[in-house]
């Protein structure tokens, strides 16, 4: 996490905040790829619904949460997360994290997030090491599906939470949730799929002011290439989403 005290021109690294619970030399063993995503933040109350009204919300209520995709073979029992980095969801006080940010004290924000695991959030984020030797917090796959790069925004106009994330780097698939903890089954329609090339890099954004809220018609953003790693290839493409209720 970073801090921007001029609008953007700058930022003041924080810390790390989230790390996949095995080790880095364990990732290097097993050759798999562990990339934990984006980190997508949204911010929601201790129950992970949406709060319409931020400013008068009591900041002890307020969360700020980050979806990546972690590896637990040891706690991650659910097929085909056993050996698979499936999607993971850490969260903190709002107010620490704003409090540590601005007290500028780095060595806070290892200890600030913590994982959802078996119905709560107990199971430390990192493991305190910079260079992830030791495996951190074990978690519960908020989706249980092998996904990256998650994203996640509100949508004001069904009053519910849509997320994207890429499977087997080739699709797409989309999701809806009353809250952040609970989510459908992928959403028919939202599927996007290029078989034998590559999608990643999902990105969901809101088409008003707010990046982190739709209202029927916010946009999806994902990097298509034909093969990977192809830079040269690779294009960025943009598709609005039309959410509707059935």
């Amino acid at each position: 996490m970073a801090l921007s005290r001029d609008g953007g021109t700058t930022f003041t690294k924080l810390g790390e905040v989230v790390q996949p619970n095995v080790s880095r030399a364990s990732s290097i063993a097993s050759s798999k790829n562990l990339d934990v995503g984006g980190g997508t933040p949204i911010i929601a109350d201790q129950n992970g619904q949406y709060i319409p009204n931020l400013a008068a919300a009591d900041p002890a209520n307020v969360y700020l949460y980050i979806f990546f995709s972690d590896r637990d073979p040891t706690a991650s029992t659910v097929a085909p997360c056993a050996q698979n980095s499936c999607i993971a969801l850490a969260r903190a006080r709002l107010s620490d994290v704003v409090t540590a940010a601005f007290a500028g004290n780095p060595a806070q924000f290892p200890a600030l997030f913590h994982k959802y695991y078996q119905g709560a959030f107990t199971e430390p984020a990192t493991s305190g090491d910079p260079d992830a030797a030791n495996p951190s917090g074990h978690y519960t796959p908020i989706v249980a599906d092998a996904g990256n790069f998650t994203t996640v925004v509100y949508d004001s106009s069904i009053h519910q939470y849509l997320m994207a994330y890429t499977t087997g780097n080739d699709a797409i698939v989309m999701r809806r949730g009353d809250n952040l903890l609970t989510w459908s089954d992928p959403i028919a329609s939202g599927a996007i799929s290029q078989p034998g090339e590559s999608i990643l890099y999902t990105t969901l954004v809101g088409e008003g002011s707010d990046p982190y809220t739709g209202n029927g018609n916010p946009w999806l953003f994902y990097v298509h290439a034909p093969k990977w790693p192809d830079w040269p290839d690779a294009v960025v493409v943009n598709r609005q989403v039309h959410v509707t209720y059935q």
